[in-house]
């Protein structure tokens, strides 16, 4: 046995007396040469220009700790390269031992069959590279472009601590590779077209920073991230399969990522933090990995597509947020606890796309939507079709279904609050409530709500128009509740105790009411609220107050009794005349008030159901003078080229006649002038009179349409006005454009409005000019009742809607002169949270005050700080139980008393939103991970200031900031890790800065 070392000594010896070798000192090749054999490298070797070197097949070079560059010409067939230098340390697998190929800018290598093992970087390409089935193993990098061009067909990578292909700068044309075992497979900064490249085990899949990026054909297999990508970077992918990803795509910020037909599964799909171009086309994934996040998380700036997408076995599926557009569209999104969510300051599109969800299918919280063709299919009793939170939206063809549970009482089809919609059809099918608006308007053409437990339509607080409503066995048809408003065409109620139930204060407008099989007792209608309906059945109808309106023929004509194809009014309805000014009209017979207009100049009367032969003759305006008799109310609309009204004459309103203007201008000539006469009336809603001079009589009257008026209902007058009066008069609603002459004694009092430029009073008169606050207290959206508002000395309260306002002197003249008010301090108090506005009383102004508060103690659910309703106040501590989910949307502000602790054992989801005390040197206890290995704490762009520490980690689980400002920790660090914690901790990108006790105080741990 001890025979046999030497042996092999003696073997090795005589084998190496036959290996060339290579000079011991740095040597170029100045002369065309062939290798053969086994190759030992002495020195770096350098291959001049103009010269080639030829490896024949089956050459061996061992490199040692050498390079070989290449000025010239290299080709290589069926030839390695290798180091037979033992590694340094202990747990290497051999990179790194010696420099690798260098291919200088003036080189050209050509290699086939090439195997390359142990470099640094097995080839550095500053020149050009053509090759053909090449093997790469063990290096910190395989192929390094460095503004080279490399043509690649047929490579295998494994082994490579960083990148397997890495392209600075350059051109890459790549075909066919299989890449094992590395940080990253391809990373690209140049021009690389890429056609099947295979990567699996690896951290990165592909990623791409600058210049272009196309591959055709792209599998993945066990990374944590498949694609990335960044701004700058041109990127396309197609025909993708990824398999066992933690993160398929992070699109990061990139503006021009597109992904055509991938099969993905894994953890997560998609991250972005602002993405201004993203398309995705033909894109499937499968959540084969349990996460409690989103698998789609976008935060778009500019234009997001997401064609053919479908998303399967996913908890929560899609939150796209951002300023930008999201479009979906010819897509499936499935979710056991919410499909999608929509959130930020952008505008969501879907179209043509199926919606599957156990929990919420479609939650919207975006300025705006647009819905066409969209299916949400809903599994238990406590799931939501779509839910909306503020906004404007114009949907159509939404269909709501699930299957029929008997004890369902809490699935609703569509559920908005503080939202308009605009909808074209719309069909819910078993929800227990087809539709619910709070505090919302809706037009609904077609309104469906088929099977169900509670209502096919629930207004609080609601307006809802539409031309059909059908619903068919539920409690109640339709359930209005509050200052709700329904006026509808045709409602059709099937099988209800109530078929149209009306709580107090509401109202309805019902042109056919055609109940079937309601049950006996309460009858097809009833309630406290007034309905206004007609039937051609004979509906039993139990309201506070009814109408029955009669369908009454009326004809329209000018003056001269030819017909008019009229525009006409009347309880809230609108029609046309035909040809032959003919109409048959909804009238009630005690009276209905209609409005005709053509061309925009029209009347207000009286007609009565019932009676036949009613006609009305549409005044016009004429040439010259214009006098509007007695008892005539005449309407001056917008007219349909959008011109002003313009006389050519002067305008008396006579005693008890009265102009209305709606949303349109009337102009006077230079020359001419308005009186108002006895008792005459000149209102209007958000338009304009121009005139030379405006004379009001004593009992005249001047003022906006509306009692209590908006912006957008104000009467501008642009005239010199001059007023006699015996006795006080209201002004409300006006703007003073031009000046304002009090005559003796005359008294005026203007609320709201802008003030005349120029006020005169004679002998005793006055002018006195009010603003009005208006004032809304919520909390979390629900209003507060009894909130206080004082504003100098006065205080009101809210009333049960969260509402009150509070009226100030802005401008008082009098014989004393004129006396200005300024600006005043208005304080809100409620739920213990002071607010204070600063005013000026020229003019009105509204303000909502957000009292929202959040529970303390134990959270056992999902807890969501909508922006809607911030900044939120914790009074105390809270704990996110392992089973909680708690999302702070972005925007958000999160007030937290003194010492108060947010601890998680569940996930903390914090986006660009503000953490911070209640001021004057307060200092709240920060966020605290849990005990739980389940515990995540997410924070991306938020700010967490005045904690002492901001951030304690003691336990399991994962801490995440990126882009994150911590600040202001009085004598504490900002964020401690204690001792023995195994929490894995990312922190990236992040700022960090007044910390009493250091910004980070890390103990002994295993996680970061």
């Amino acid at each position: 046995m001890r025979s046999l070392p030497a042996f092999l000594l003696i073997s090795l010896m005589v084998t190496m007396a036959w290996v060339p070798m290579v000079p011991a000192a740095d040597s170029t090749v100045t002369v065309n040469t062939t290798w053969s054999g086994t190759v030992v490298l002495d020195g770096n070797v350098t291959v001049d220009q103009g010269v080639t070197l030829t490896l024949e097949p089956g050459t061996t070079v061992d490199a040692k700790t050498y390079s070989l560059t290449v000025e010239g010409t290299l080709n290589a067939d069926q030839a390695s390269f290798f180091s037979s230098t033992p590694p340094l340390t202990q747990g290497s697998h051999g990179q790194g031992l010696w420099v690798g190929l260098v291919i200088s800018p003036t080189g050209i290598a050509t290699l086939d069959d090439v195997t390359i093992s142990n470099a640094s970087a097995a080839l550095r390409v500053e020149g050009t590279l053509n090759a053909n089935g090449l093997t790469l193993n063990d290096a910190y990098r395989g192929i390094a472009i460095h503004g080279g061009t490399a043509t690649v067909d047929d490579l295998t990578a494994r082994a490579m601590d960083y990148e397997a292909v890495y392209l600075d700068s350059g051109s890459l044309t790549l075909d066919n590779a299989v890449v094992t075992d590395t940080a990253v497979g391809l990373e690209s900064s140049g021009s690389a077209s890429v056609t099947n490249f295979d990567v699996s085990q690896s951290g990165i899949g592909v990623r791409a920073f600058a210049g272009s990026l196309h591959i055709d054909g792209l599998e993945i297999d066990d990374a944590a991230v498949g694609i990335a990508a960044a701004p700058g970077a041109d990127i396309n992918i197609s025909n993708v399969i990824g398999h066992d990803l933690s993160i398929a795509i992070d699109a990061a910020n990139s503006d021009n990522l597109k992904i055509h037909q991938a099969v993905l599964s894994g953890q997560r799909m998609l991250v972005g933090v602002s993405v201004s171009g993203l398309e995705l086309h033909d894109v499937e994934f499968n959540a084969t990995l349990p996460d409690t996040r989103y698998a789609m998380d976008v935060k778009c700036s500019g234009q997001c597509v997401y064609d053919e997408l479908t998303l399967l076995n996913t908890s929560r599926g899609m939150s796209l947020s951002g300023s930008g557009t999201h479009e979906l569209t010819n897509s499936q999104i499935m979710a056991s606890q919410q499909a999608i969510f929509a959130s930020g300051a952008g505008h969501l599109e879907i179209t043509d796309s199926n919606i599957i969800s156990d929990g919420v299918g479609l939650n919207i919280q975006t300025p705006t939507s647009l819905l066409s063709t969209v299916s949400v299919a809903l599994g238990g009793a406590q799931t939501t079709g779509i839910d909306v939170l503020g906004g404007v939206h114009d949907w159509d063809g939404i269909s709501i279904h699930k299957s029929f549970q008997s004890g369902d009482t809490s699935s609703i089809g569509v559920n908005a609050w503080y939202a308009d919609l605009n909808v074209g059809e719309f069909t819910s099918e078993n929800t227990s409530i087809g539709m619910r608006l709070e505090r919302s308007t809706a037009g609904v053409t077609t309104f469906t709500a088929h099977q169900g437990t509670t209502a096919g339509l629930h207004l609080i607080s609601s307006d809802f128009t539409g031309e059909d409503i059908s619903t068919l066995a539920q409690n109640h048809g339709v359930h209005l509740v509050g200052q709700s408003h329904l006026q509808v065409t045709n409602l059709t109620g099937t099988l209800h105790d109530v078929a149209l139930l009306m709580e107090v204060s509401s109202t309805a407008t019902v042109r056919f009411f055609e109940p079937t099989n309601t049950a006996q007792g309460a009858g097809d209608a009833s309630g406290q609220g007034v309905l206004y309906y007609g039937s051609e059945s004979s509906p039993t109808v139990n309201t506070m107050e009814s109408y029955f309106l009669e369908e009454t023929p009326v004809t329209f004509t000018d003056l001269d009794g030819q017909p008019l194809e009229a525009n006409v009014i009347v309880h809230g309805f609108e029609f046309v005349a035909n040809e032959n000014g003919a109409l048959t009209l909804p009238l009630s017979s005690s009276g209905s008030l209609i409005d005709a207009t053509y061309q925009g100049a029209g009347v207000r009367v009286v007609l009565t159901g019932g009676y036949i032969g009613q006609s009305v003759q549409v005044p016009i305006i004429p040439t010259g003078d214009w006098t509007i008799p007695s008892n005539k109310v005449v309407i001056l609309g917008a007219r349909p080229d959008g011109a002003s009204h313009q006389l050519t004459g002067s305008l008396t309103i006579s005693d008890g006649a009265q102009l209305t203007l709606v949303h349109t201008n009337l102009i006077v000539p230079a020359s001419e002038s308005i009186s108002i006469l006895g008792n005459g009336v000149l209102e209007g809603e958000g338009s304009l009179i121009q005139a030379p001079s405006l004379s009001v009589s004593p009992q005249g009257r001047l003022g906006a349409v509306a009692s209590v008026i908006d912006e957008e209902s104000f009467l501008t007058i642009d005239s010199n006005v001059s007023w006699n009066c015996a006795v006080q008069k209201q002004v409300n609603g006006v703007h003073f454009d031009g000046s304002l002459a009090l005559q003796p004694f005359c008294e005026v009092r203007q609320n709201e409005g802008r003030v005349p430029p120029q006020v005169s009073v004679l002998n005793d008169a006055k002018f006195e000019s009010f603003s009005q606050a208006y004032v809304t207290v919520l909390d979390k959206g629900s209003p507060l009742e009894g909130a206080l508002i004082s504003v100098s000395g006065a205080t009101t309260q809210t009333n049960s809607d969260g509402y009150g306002f509070v009226s100030h002197p802005s401008l008082v003249v009098d014989s004393s002169g004129e006396t200005w008010y300024g600006t005043v301090m208005v304080t809100i108090s409620a739920n213990g949270l002071l607010d204070f506005i600063s005013w000026d009383t020229n003019t009105s102004f509204e303000h909502t005050f957000m009292a929202s508060t959040l529970p303390s103690g134990t959270v056992n659910d999902w807890l969501v700080l909508e922006k809607q309703w911030s900044p939120y106040t914790l009074a105390s501590s809270l704990i996110l139980s392992k089973d909680a989910t708690m999302t702070v949307q972005d925007g958000v502000s999160l007030r937290v008393s003194n010492g108060a602790t947010i601890t998680v054992n569940g996930t903390l989801d914090v986006d660009e939103a503000t953490l911070a005390s209640t001021g004057s040197g307060a200092r709240w206890g920060g966020l605290i991970l849990g005990d739980s290995a389940g515990a995540s704490i997410d924070l991306a762009g938020t700010t967490l200031v005045e904690s002492a520490p901001a951030v304690r980690i003691d336990g399991d689980g994962s801490f995440s900031a990126n882009g994150v400002f911590f600040a202001r920790s009085a004598s504490e660090s900002l964020i401690t890790v204690e001792t023995g914690s195994n929490a894995a901790i990312q922190l990236r990108d992040s700022h960090l800065q007044d910390a009493g006790n250091g910004c980070l105080r890390v103990f002994q741990s295993t996680g970061i």
